[in-house]
């Protein structure tokens, strides 16, 4: 396992250096259009050979995986936050409001993600905020629900109204005492979670549900490269192997994590 996970690591570490290092040292433009140059193969000056419109392929697989890590990673920022907030305010709330998060929280888990980000997309058009925002909406019940679970075992403890014998407001306890503790264990989800959101935007790419033209991201790059998988299979090769290599050195570092403070929590 330990063999496996470094391996992934340094592959994965590879991968995200590559992805942002790389434009710098080659400076080709993934929007350029060069209709002299129409569906080529890999060449010297196009690894990965040039699309219907002459763009650099392997210009695009790289811009599209940086988009597509760029909003995963800022959408599991915005449903932690958001998550944490409504799970806190829940479990130290009123009764009614508790009511209210705890069935919207069994709401958003019942629906599909992709389904509910697809619906939403069919009524607007398209953008990389709105995208971020919506992925970053449906994707916060889990950690809601998880703090909510967890900040009702604290406020058990003795130590809670003893904080609230002192003069200590609500807010306050909850902030300085209940919340900081808590956050390794959100952070145990958050890989699990990155990865499931990287999936989701190449998935919305791949339905034509995600970032608009000319805007690369790796499913909409899948989607282009399916139609020449027999005779241009090398312009499948970034995006799909990008995905599978972040996909499970992310889904086994949560493990990893959630094992690391299961032990502690032993010990």
């Amino acid at each position: 396992m330990k063999v496996l996970y470094k391996t992934l690591f340094l592959l994965a570490g590879a991968l995200v250096i590559l992805l942002f290092i790389l434009p710098l040292l080659r400076g080709e433009n993934p929007y350029t259009l060069r209709l002299e140059r129409i569906d080529e193969g890999s060449s010297y000056e196009f690894p990965l050979g040039t699309d219907q419109l002459g763009r650099d392929i392997l210009a695009r697989a790289t811009a599209g995986g940086r988009n597509s890590l760029l909003i995963a990673f800022t959408a599991l920022s915005l449903s932690l936050s958001m998550g944490a907030l409504l799970g806190a305010t829940a479990a130290f709330g009123p009764a009614l409001w508790e009511r209210f998060v705890t069935g919207l929280t069994d709401l958003f888990l019942a629906v599909p993600g992709l389904l509910l980000a697809l619906l939403i997309l069919g009524f607007l058009e398209p953008s990389p905020l709105r995208i971020v925002l919506i992925l970053g909406v449906i994707s916060w019940a889990p950690y809601s629900r998880l703090t909510r679970q967890l900040l009702k075992k604290e406020i058990e403890e003795p130590f809670v109204p003893a904080l609230k014998a002192l003069g200590l407001s609500r807010s306050r306890i909850l902030r300085v005492h209940l919340l900081p503790p808590l956050f390794p264990i959100l952070l145990a989800q958050a890989p699990l979670d990155m990865a499931s959101l990287i999936l989701m935007e190449a998935g919305l790419g791949f339905l034509g549900a995600g970032l608009p033209p000319p805007l690369p991201s790796w499913g909409s790059l899948i989607e282009e490269g399916r139609y020449s998988i027999i005779t241009h299979p090398e312009r499948l090769l970034l995006p799909c192997l990008g995905l599978m290599l972040l996909v499970s050195f992310l889904s086994l570092l949560a493990e990893r994590y959630a094992l690391k403070q299961s032990s502690r929590n032993l010990q």
